[in-house]
């Protein structure tokens, strides 16, 4: 076989039938379908806004905006950024589009944790963002004393410092041993590392309350001597207790004259 022979064999295997290109055009046909029914249900008034649901009220100029917008075309992380911007008291906000016709809105509210004791109270979440600053403190919500705060923090300004995180720690430590179950624990300070305490008192009991310093280290092991002392040389009887130190090998109790 010569060459020419060869190029129109080769040719000739790639000829196409009418079925091939019957089939190729029924294709472009449902792609153009396809493409021009997307486009009507995109732009179809069947699929704009008519209701938008939340946990929360939302402002009215809000709502205002979003109603007979498009739900394929809304730019859901514009919308976000927006709510955002507007309330740093917000953790999260989750926005959900419901076909046809309902757009759903949920806002995570940042929950007070314990109040920063730093010329005045601020207090935060449990990822130490600033919620609201007093000059006094909230009743019933636990005190944390720092010294090394940022300067005059503002609203939705994280302070996860050194001495924030300690304090963390020793909550879990306190808790775990039932400590917060057990006695009311109004204020930590660790505005000193070394000399780290915790002020508490017996439930339900209007006395003063009783320093327990721990120090910065070895949590559970101090406080598994607390919890001996209390069951035992105490009793759980604090009214004449002024102290109690738990940083060495046995715990010193400081008595009221």
């Amino acid at each position: 076989m010569n060459k020419k022979s060869r190029i129109r064999d080769g040719v000739d295997a790639v000829k196409f039938g009418y079925p091939f290109w019957i089939g190729v055009a029924l294709w472009l046909v449902a792609v153009v379908m396809i493409v021009f029914a997307g486009k009507t249900l995109y732009e179809s008034n069947a699929f704009t806004i008519k209701e938008v649901r939340s946990n929360v009220v939302l402002s009215p100029e809000l709502v205002n905006t979003l109603k007979g917008r498009s739900l394929f075309s809304l730019n859901i992380s514009s919308l976000y950024k927006r709510i955002v911007a507007v309330d740093s008291d917000l953790k999260d906000v989750v926005i959900t589009k419901k076909f046809p016709s309902v757009l759903e809105i949920i806002l995570i509210k940042r929950k007070p944790f314990v109040q920063i004791k730093y010329n005045g109270f601020f207090t935060v979440d449990k990822d130490a963002i600033i919620i609201d600053s007093d000059p006094a403190p909230v009743p019933n919500l636990l005190a944390i004393e720092i010294s090394d705060c940022p300067k005059n923090p503002a609203k939705g300004v994280k302070v996860m410092t050194a001495q924030f995180k300690l304090a963390l720690t020793l909550i879990d430590a306190l808790r775990a041993h039932n400590v917060f179950a057990r006695y009311s624990v109004e204020l930590i300070n660790v505005a000193s590392e070394n000399s780290a305490y915790f002020m508490m008192r017996n439930k339900n009991t209007v006395l003063v309350p009783v320093q327990v310093i721990i120090g910065d280290e070895d949590f559970d092991r101090r406080l598994f001597i607390f919890d001996n002392l209390m069951a035992t040389k105490i009793k759980n009887d604090l009214h004449m207790v002024k102290y109690i130190d738990l940083r060495y090998k046995k715990a010193y109790v400081g008595y009221k004259n």
